[in-house]
Order: C-alpha cells, then sequence, then structure tokens
C-alpha cells in the first residue's frame, strides 16, 4: 500500500533485484483514523514481505518461481521506515543488508529508557547486530529538524552500531531530512 518508497523499489528492480515496497504494518488496526505503529511493527511488515517474496519461489505460477535467492535479502527504508529497517536487522541475522536512509529509530525498553519518553529510547545495545548496514543522512538533518531528535538519527545509530559489524554512513553535503527520499535527483 506504500507508494512513497515506490522510486527506490524501481531503482533497485532496474539493477535486477526484486523489490517489494508495503505500508505500515499496524498490529493494533487503525483508531480514530490514525494509525498505531511502532519501528517494531515496521520491521515486522519488512520481515514478513520477505516472507511473502520466498513463497513466490515455490508458488507454481509465480513469474519469480524457481527465480529467488531465498538466502539473500535486505531491508531498507526511509525516515521511520529506516527506523523500521534498522529493527529488523536486530531481529533477524540472516538478513545481507539494511539501507538506511535518513533513519529514525527508538526502541521500547522499559529498563532502561524512561517513563517521559514512554519508554522509548535508543541506547548503544539496541543496536548491537551484525548485519551490514549502509546508512544516508542529510548534513541539515538534525538542525531542520529541531531539538529533541539528535538521539535517534543517523549519526548516533552509525556511532551504536558494533565496530564489528560492516557499516557506511553517507552525509549528503548542504541537504536536510528529504536528503534520500529519492534515490536520483529530486
Amino acid at each position: 500500500g506504500s507508494t512513497s518508497m515506490a522510486s527506490w523499489a524501481e531503482y533497485f528492480a532496474s539493477y535486477g533485484f526484486i523489490a517489494m515496497t508495503i505500508g505500515n504494518f499496524d498490529r493494533r488496526g487503525i483508531r480514530d483514523g490514525d494509525s498505531e505503529w511502532d519501528y517494531e511493527d515496521r520491521a515486522l511488515g519488512l520481515l514478513d514481505a520477505i516472507e511473502t517474496i520466498k513463497q513466490e519461489e515455490i508458488r507454481e505460477f509465480s513469474p519469480l518461481n524457481g527465480k529467488v535467492d531465498t538466502s539473500s535479502f535486505a531491508v531498507s527504508g526511509y525516515s521511520t521506515s529506516g527506523g523500521g529497517a534498522h529493527t529488523a536487522a536486530t531481529m533477524d541475522s540472516t538478513l545481507k543488508a539494511a539501507v538506511l536512509l535518513n533513519p529514525a529509530v527508538l526502541f521500547l525498553d522499559s529498563v532502561n529508557c524512561s517513563e517521559e519518553m514512554a519508554y522509548y529510547c535508543l541506547i548503544e545495545e539496541h543496536l548491537d547486530h551484525d548485519v551490514p548496514v549502509l546508512i544516508y543522512a542529510g548534513e541539515n538533518e538534525l538542525t531542520e529538524l529541531g531539538t529533541g531528535y539528535d538521539n535517534v538519527w543517523a549519526p548516533v545509530q552509525y556511532d551504536y552500531v558494533p565496530e564489528t559489524t560492516d557499516k557506511v554512513y553517507f552525509e549528503s553535503s548542504g541537504q536536510g531530512h528529504g536528503s534520500s527520499y529519492f534515490p536520483i535527483g529530486g
């Protein structure tokens, strides 16, 4: 149901990758017209999408029948969906990569996070995983978004991913939070 990542899906597909876009997975349902989700919900949605593609490998009349490498998947997302992709990397160590586009992420953690933040925060232990990450950010992202976001965005995530995990941080000069919304141009 998502079209916001359609240009990225087309970009990946143009290089021979199977790409799928999804809307927000909301295990609690829609209430009062607003979807209530968290980063784990988005991660579960991404991991479920992978299972859907894996099933196409064996579905008799699927155009992907016999053509899917079921051992090689990556997740990606923009902004809070980038946080969902990062959360998926903490949940599934078999992922080959996570491409995080201007990502924001918080984890529900009633032990380490404060009640004022509804028990959501980001600490180093939350991103202790081995899945390689490519993190895109905009140079002016933190300035553009204002105070209160400095501990959830790309630079902190990069720092919190262990040094033993393959990781790359790319920052677009002079750009803000929308720097990676489209794969090419704007």
